[in-house]
């Protein structure tokens, strides 16, 4: 497939039709990816970002590892 580099505000952008998005499994809004490598440009799905809630769900009886000591307050930890 051949396409044309648009000019788009101070950037440049390309028309990805659906035919290239479904077999990358892409979706239209889907954050990505973007690297350049010797005349080639890669797009790839980003890798998922988690809240700190879905983190914390994760935590188990079995995976919670036991508190660590590290003495007593010294310091301005006092206050």
């Amino acid at each position: 497939m051949k396409a044309i580099l648009q000019k788009w505000g101070n950037s440049v952008a390309i028309r990805l039709p659906r035919s290239i998005l479904e077999p990358a499994h892409l979706k239209p809004g889907q954050k990505v990816e973007v690297s350049a490598e010797v005349n080639r440009v890669v797009i790839q799905a980003a890798q998922s970002e988690y809240t700190l809630v879905e983190l914390l769900t994760k935590i188990t009886k079995k995976n919670l590892h036991e508190p660590v000591d590290s003495g007593a307050p010294v310091g301005n930890e006092l206050l």
